[in-house]
């Protein structure tokens, strides 16, 4: 028997869209987006949530993982957010092990 506890992860998956007026930055990084990306990587790492964010084209896609709870409520969070709109698809699982694709 093993000595010690796996906590099991939900993964939650899905994309949106943006709804903020695109810019051509000279640093080829979006703005909002770098904005974006700093805020969830603050806020994330302070409820032990992780994931991977990628963007393209006007649309995110989203993979936090972490506890039930908390993965529940940053998409309800994001859900609400002016910035984007949800689309259709969204995938729930639990796993054993984190995918901490994101840089840091």
């Amino acid at each position: 028997m093993n000595n010690h506890t796996s906590l099991a992860m939900t993964q939650l998956a899905y994309i949106s869209r943006t709804t903020f007026k695109h810019l051509n930055h000279a640093s080829g990084i979006e703005p909002e987006v770098a904005r974006i990306l700093r805020t969830s990587r603050k806020n994330n790492a302070a409820k032990g949530l992780t994931g991977t964010l990628y963007y393209h084209q006007g649309y995110f896609f989203q993979v936090p993982e972490g506890e039930d709870v908390k993965v529940n409520a940053l998409f309800t969070k994001i859900g609400n957010d002016p910035a984007t709109r949800r689309s259709a698809f969204s995938r729930e699982r639990e796993s054993m092990r984190p995918i901490s694709m994101a840089g840091r």
